[in-house]
């Protein structure tokens, strides 16, 4: 949830607080590559899980690699 308000030329979008989010959270990308690259920045924020993270293979095939070299918590999870 957000509050969001527009003027004639720009779009402002007020966020809530992180801390209202819970690490339960699941983002789904819908096989949409950019966002699963995106969410798991979220997700590493947020300490959520990101699905289907095997679509980022279609624009960048070394993502959930570099993650790892990186040091970030990447594993596979149970189906939800």
């Amino acid at each position: 949830g957000a509050e969001i308000s527009e003027t004639s030329d720009t779009l402002v979008i007020h966020p809530q607080p992180l801390s209202v989010y819970t690490r339960d959270v699941v983002l789904d990308p819908h096989r949409d590559h950019r966002l699963a690259m995106a969410f798991v920045v979220l997700g590493l924020k947020l300490g959520a899980s990101v699905k289907d993270i095997e679509c980022t293979r279609k624009s960048y095939p070394g993502f959930v690699a570099d993650l790892k070299t990186l040091g970030a918590g990447a594993r596979k999870l149970k189906s939800i």
